[in-house]
């Protein structure tokens, strides 16, 4: 059965036995529920309690729903906030036929928000920042990356789509490019993510344990729609392999067909070409058929043409921060203030940097 009428059916079978039913088909009604509950979304189920309980005949109806919906809540991997707001809907709710019920659930909304402060974003930055810093050495810590994977699930909940998994199975690659692997294979199979994420990472521009090699990292495009900011990655992959540049434009040109690109990113891919003597005029890099940006208005423009050139942006505000970050003395609480600072900065998009003495 779709989904759209596992909803319209939950909705209305409640009113309709609200305004009068038998045992017979408040026992059917009760059956079908506990049968396709795991289909029906929380905030229908809760509608459906909130419908039921003015209705005396049918409050062991909405008492069950409100249950499941409560231990659905606790198991589901959406963001804490997401859980708080169905929460406080479910005790408003059961609050019509049950004033301590509706107590407790809102109690466990307010545990909710208060498990972790509201500068769990910084401090999650923070953290990953200094992952990064820890694994500046040249020897692999399996360790320390298996405890990154571990206090990434542990706030998973509470970051919500705040949690970008390419950005910690990097910062993962570079402690262990094994341990950020077999992750990357356990959250894909416990749902945390898609394998989306884990070739993200192997497509970060900059060459890293996980992925040293850029022609390998682009093997993975042609698995899924991702991100390959500017060509800088295509430039790498060039140099690497100078003898296969035109196999590699050609390929590549066909899988990246529907992004755009700046005209500074072909003008760089030209450069390297005409250095590597690498011909591109029967790919889709040639200068007659290059997909090349729309110049950014004042206006309103999709991020979509840019969005390139944003990631590139983004990506050196990091690597300036990560720097900025690495030159504070942690071991002491001036550096570690210091360090917050930078991080509350940059959370508000002043984008000013101050490098720690």
């Amino acid at each position: 059965m779709p989904y759209v009428l596992y909803r319209g059916v939950a909705r209305l079978g409640v009113r309709i036995l609200a305004f009068g039913s038998s045992k017979v088909t408040r026992q059917l009604l009760l059956d079908w529920f506990r049968a396709t509950q795991r289909h029906i979304a929380d905030e229908v189920l809760i509608d459906a309690v909130r419908a039921a309980a003015p209705a005396d005949e049918l409050q062991h109806i909405a008492v069950e729903l409100a249950e499941a919906v409560a231990a659905s809540l606790d198991t589901t991997q959406d963001s804490a906030e997401y859980k708080a707001e169905q929460m406080v809907k479910l005790a408003r709710a059961v609050q019509r036929f049950d004033t301590s019920e509706a107590h407790a659930y809102f109690t466990r909304a307010i545990d909710l928000t208060d498990r972790v402060g509201d500068d769990v974003h910084v401090l999650w930055r923070a953290f990953l920042a200094v992952a990064r810093r820890a694994s500046e050495g040249n020897h692999e810590d399996d360790r320390r990356a298996y405890r990154v994977a571990q206090l990434a699930e542990s706030l998973q909940p509470y970051l919500g789509d705040g949690m970008d998994h390419s950005t910690v199975l990097s910062a993962m690659g570079h402690l262990s490019p094994t341990t950020a692997t077999t992750v990357a294979s356990r959250w894909r199979d416990r749902g945390l993510c898609s394998e989306g994420p884990f070739i993200q990472a192997l497509l970060d521009e900059g060459a890293g344990p996980l992925a040293p090699s850029a022609v390998t990292a682009l093997a993975m495009v042609p698995f899924d729609e991702h991100r390959v900011g500017a060509l800088r990655l295509v430039e790498r992959a060039m140099r690497e392999a100078p003898g296969d540049g035109e196999r590699i434009a050609g390929t590549l040109g066909e899988f990246l067909r529907a992004r755009r690109f700046s005209r500074a990113s072909f003008e760089r891919l030209d450069q390297t070409a005409s250095e590597l003597g690498i011909d591109l005029s029967g790919t889709l890099f040639a200068v007659r058929s290059r997909p090349i940006a729309f110049p950014v208005s004042s206006g309103y423009s999709s991020p979509r043409w840019t969005r390139g050139e944003e990631d590139e942006e983004r990506a050196a505000r990091l690597r300036r921060l990560e720097d900025a970050l690495g030159a504070c003395d942690l071991s002491t609480d001036e550096g570690f203030e210091r360090a917050r600072q930078l991080l509350i900065r940059n959370a508000l998009g002043s984008g000013s940097l101050t490098v720690c003495e």
